[in-house]
């Protein structure tokens, strides 16, 4: 599944639905195969009931914030449950559990349906739930969960676990804990790795999605009560299939992208930030922002919201401005007589050219949103960024979002060289485009 740039979220739910039968089938190993669960039975590092030995690694962690923020996890955990090793009887259900549900473990056919689950080199007998707050964790950083909408992939998955496998009250209770527990494992352990390894820049790479996931569902202390609430609320949503409107409790939140479809936005008011400008803000301390920019009013004066696309080629901005209207225009129930442009857009669109660096990656998706991420930072505001790309078959859809790269080192002969003896001299060219919210 981690293979698939553009994942959909019905595939986290999917997998939830997966989940929730594999963790039925592991619960019969007590009275199938008892071997199974002696096996199981072993210490390992990545057992979320071990959290608390995370502290020793800490000290990897350079960045003091980041630092507080995983002691603050390994804190908490602490007083939810202390003493862990000794609690006759477990605090949580236990059985035999899978230990690492990720994109990266999930076999999808095709037509993307779940088709298998592989390595179960982490198996423990631990707390039941554990299989669940790892997974919803890992959707949070998954292809779909790292575009901004990683709320909204962690409660599909759930979702889905528990439209076959009903969570307990107390296990859906620590949900929150144990999903920061295991991204404060990944950032911590992942440091320790760096550490020892430091010449190898891939582990901080991947490290950052876990950090953003986990400063959004734990940090910003001055808020977290309030992010908690909204978070566990939208937790049980996904679990009872609760509807209802707007919470008005639920504060500015940075995760502002579409949410999972059936589950109730518990976040919309911060998604539509409509009325009040300063919503648009992240958690961080709005008191550093910038004023919001003034908003010109259109001619029928009806304030519109502007993006801004980063290009300075007015003919891109005229097809993105059709493209996006002839979609919006579908979407009407009534044709409208006004011909100007975008007229169907709730929002303008402007462009505007920037200069932007040539990232390095293992995902075009990654490299464009990065890109447009720094983007947003320059403009102030909410921005579309588009990468075109060639891509050769030959050389397994290289040189893509990295042409620059190639053209510097190896000029064009050097790249007509590499595929001269080739049978398969197809192209194709790849376009990705992406959508920032604004700054943070």
């Amino acid at each position: 599944m981690s293979s698939i740039p553009s994942l959909p979220v019905e595939c986290l739910a999917e997998a939830g639905v997966y989940l929730g039968r594999l963790r039925a089938a592991l619960d019969g190993l007590e009275e199938s195969d008892p071997s199974a669960v002696r096996a199981a039975t072993r210490y390992h590092a990545w057992d979320g009931r071990n959290a608390l030995d995370l502290r020793k690694f800490v000290t990897c962690i350079k960045d003091e914030g980041r630092r507080g923020l995983v002691t603050s996890v390994l804190d908490c955990f602490e007083r939810t449950f202390p003493k862990n090793g000794e609690h006759k009887p477990s605090p949580l259900p236990e059985g035999v559990v899978m230990g690492d549900f990720n994109d990266a473990n999930i076999l999808v056919d095709d037509e993307l349906r779940i088709s298998g689950v592989i390595d179960f080199g982490d198996s423990t007998y631990s707390w039941r739930v554990l299989d669940v707050s790892v997974a919803m964790a890992y959707a949070m950083i998954s292809s779909y969960g790292k575009s901004g909408r990683s709320l909204s992939a962690a409660a599909a998955l759930l979702r889905g676990v528990h439209s076959v496998y009903p969570l307990t009250s107390s296990e859906r209770k620590h949900l929150l804990l144990l999903v920061s527990c295991r991204l404060a494992c990944s950032v911590t352990l992942g440091a320790y790795s760096y550490q020892q390894d430091p010449g190898n820049e891939y582990l901080l790479l991947h490290a950052e999605p876990a950090w953003k996931a986990l400063e959004l569902v734990w940090g910003r202390a001055r808020r977290k009560d309030t992010i908690s609430g909204a978070i566990d609320r939208l937790f049980d949503a996904a679990c009872d299939g609760a509807k209802g409107g707007n919470d008005e409790t639920v504060i500015e939140c940075s995760d502002i992208a579409i949410p999972d479809p059936d589950v109730v936005d518990l976040l919309s008011d911060v998604r539509e930030a409509k009325k009040d400008p300063q919503s648009s803000l992240s958690c961080a301390d709005q008191k550093t922002a910038s004023p919001p920019a003034k908003k010109r009013k259109t001619e029928d004066d009806n304030e519109r919201s502007a993006i801004t696309f980063v290009t300075g080629n007015k003919k891109k901005l005229e097809e993105v401005v059709r493209i996006l209207d002839t979609a919006s225009a579908a979407k009407k129930e009534s044709p409208s007589s006004d011909s100007s442009p975008s007229r169907h857009l709730p929002f303008k669109i402007t462009n505007c050219k920037i200069d932007l660096p040539e990232l390095q990656g293992d995902d075009p998706v990654v490299i464009a949103r990065e890109k447009c991420a720094l983007a947003a930072a320059k403009i102030g505001g909410p921005v579309i960024t588009e990468d075109t790309s060639l891509c050769f078959t030959a050389l397994k859809s290289l040189p893509g979002p990295y042409i620059k790269w190639f053209l510097d080192r190896l000029g064009l002969g050097g790249l007509n060289d590499m595929i001269q003896f080739s049978e398969d001299k197809s192209a194709y060219a790849q376009t990705v485009v992406a959508f920032c919210p604004g700054p943070g």
